[in-house]
């Protein structure tokens, strides 16, 4: 019964962490700027998840592997909006 309700947090764990990202996804696309965005802190990010992944896989704890690649899937869509909206917005850099 606890390992259940542990399971079941974890999963609200990686909603929670994943919906800062929801909101900064959804900022991005109302400014259609993301000039005040690192990439390279987002990319750390990315690197720093992918490492996690490949812990929980190695484990193979189900509940962790879902939540980590809900919260890949998530914070794949962020940098490809970071990205996009930052080739755009190059030329207003100057």
């Amino acid at each position: 019964m606890l390992q259940i309700l542990i399971n079941y947090a974890t999963l609200i764990a990686f909603l929670t962490i994943s919906v800062d990202l929801m909101f900064q996804i959804s900022r991005i696309h109302k400014r259609k700027s993301s000039l005040d965005i690192s990439i390279k802190g987002t990319l750390v990010r990315l690197f720093g998840a992918a490492i996690f992944t490949l812990k929980f896989f190695i484990i193979k704890d189900f509940y962790l592997i879902l939540g980590q690649l809900l919260f890949m899937g998530i914070l794949m869509v962020y940098i490809i909006s970071v990205l996009y909206y930052s080739k755009n917005n190059q030329g207003l850099q100057k």
